[in-house]
C-alpha cells in the first residue's frame, strides 16, 4: 500500500516540504541509475541503484512521514494558539463590556418602621409601652413604664422593663453608642445614645442604683433579666 502511495505521489509530481523545505520529486526507473547518492540533497538513496525496492525507497517513505508527522504538529499547535488567542480575546471583549456597563445605582437605605405614640425602637424593632408603675414584675408583650416619665421634652428621666426573652432581648446586641428612640404617649420623638451599660444581681433595689442611673438630663433607663433571672442588665440612654 505504502510502495502504491509513492508511485500515485511520483506520478502526480506532488511536491513536499522537507527540512529547509526543499521541493523534492521522486524520479522514474528509467532516471534511477544516473542519480548520485543523494537526492535533491536532502534524502539518501544509498541502495537505490538497480532496486525499485530497496532502502532509498524506505528512507524516502520514512522522510514522508516525519513531514506529516511535523506538519500534524504545527498543525495542532497552531490550532491550539488560535483556541488561546479566542480565549483571550474573548475575556478581553467581556473586561471591556464590564468596564462600559454603567455603575450600578446605589439602593435607598429602607424607611425605618412607622412609630407610632408610646413606642420605643430599640436595633430596629418597635416596642409599645404601657404604664407599669413599680409593679414587681414587667408587662407582656409590651415594655412597661416602670418609674419616671415617658416625656421627651421634659429634661428629666423615664425607667422602663421589659422581658428577655421577650420584647427587650434586643438590649442583648446593644452597648453603648446604641440608639433609642421613644415617642412618648403626646406624640413627640426623641432619639437618645446609650451611655452607660452594667449589671446587677436581681437582689439589687432602687437605692442601690439610683445615683448612677438619674442625673442624665433628659434620659431614659432601660432594664432586662439576664442569666435566667438571676441578674438584671441595665441601659442608660441620654
Amino acid at each position: 500500500m505504502l510502495k502504491r502511495l509513492v508511485a500515485t505521489l511520483c506520478g502526480l509530481e506532488l511536491a513536499l516540504v522537507l527540512g529547509a523545505s526543499a521541493a523534492l520529486a521522486l524520479p522514474s526507473e528509467a532516471e534511477d541509475a544516473a542519480l548520485p547518492g543523494t537526492f535533491a540533497g536532502t534524502v539518501p538513496l544509498s541502495s537505490i541503484e538497480g532496486e525499485s525496492e530497496g532502502d532509498g525507497y524506505a528512507l524516502f517513505l520514512g522522510a514522508i512521514e516525519e513531514v506529516l508527522a511535523s506538519n500534524a504538529d504545527t498543525v495542532i499547535e497552531a490550532k491550539n494558539d488560535a483556541v488561546a488567542s479566542e480565549a483571550l480575546a474573548e475575556l478581553q471583549q467581556a473586561a471591556a463590556r464590564e468596564a462600559a456597563a454603567p455603575a450600578a445605582e446605589p439602593q435607598p437605605e429602607p424607611a425605618p418602621a412607622p412609630q407610632g405614640p408610646s413606642t420605643l425602637a430599640l436595633g430596629g424593632t418597635v416596642v409599645p409601652y404601657v404604664g407599669s408603675y413599680l409593679t414587681s414584675t414587667a408587662p407582656e408583650g409590651a415594655a412597661g413604664l416602670w418609674y419616671g416619665s415617658d416625656s421627651t421634652t421634659d429634661g428629666s428621666w423615664g425607667y422602663f422593663i421589659g422581658h428577655n426573652p421577650g420584647v427587650f432581648d434586643r438590649l442583648l446586641a446593644m452597648g453603648e453608642g446604641s440608639p433609642v428612640t421613644v415617642v412618648d404617649r403626646t406624640g413627640a420623638g426623641r432619639t437618645y445614645t446609650v451611655v452607660l451599660v452594667f449589671d446587677v444581681p436581681n437582689s439589687t433595689t432602687w437605692e442601690d442604683i439610683e445615683s448612677s442611673v438619674t442625673g442624665h438630663g433628659e434620659s431614659i433607663i432601660l432594664q432586662t433579666c439576664i442569666d435566667g433571672g438571676a441578674n438584671y442588665r441595665i441601659m442608660v440612654a441620654s
